[in-house]
């Protein structure tokens, strides 16, 4: 039983991991920039050492740094196109 637990537990760590990467390569963010806001976050050096919650966490705080990447790239293009509209 404990080991069809450990390996539900490794899944979902790969699952966030992955989502963490996708996440950062959004942003266009480099490792070092990544370690930097997992060290001033929550005071650790690498995401192998952050609980499942911490990690969610982390998920969670760029999906909104993202969100508010595509707002301001659609605003963005909506000036550009008022502008090529105005000439």
């Amino acid at each position: 039983m404990e080991s069809k637990q450990a390996r539900q537990k490794a899944l979902k760590f790969w699952e966030l991991k992955h989502a963490i990467d996708d996440e950062v390569a959004t942003l266009g963010w480099s490792t070092t920039a990544c370690r930097n806001v997992i060290n001033k976050r929550y005071r650790k050096r690498s995401r192998l050492l952050l609980s499942d919650e911490q990690l969610e966490d982390l998920l969670a705080y760029l999906q909104g740094l993202n969100a508010g990447v595509d707002r301001q790239k659609a605003i963005e293009k909506k000036e550009k196109r008022k502008k090529r509209r105005h000439k």
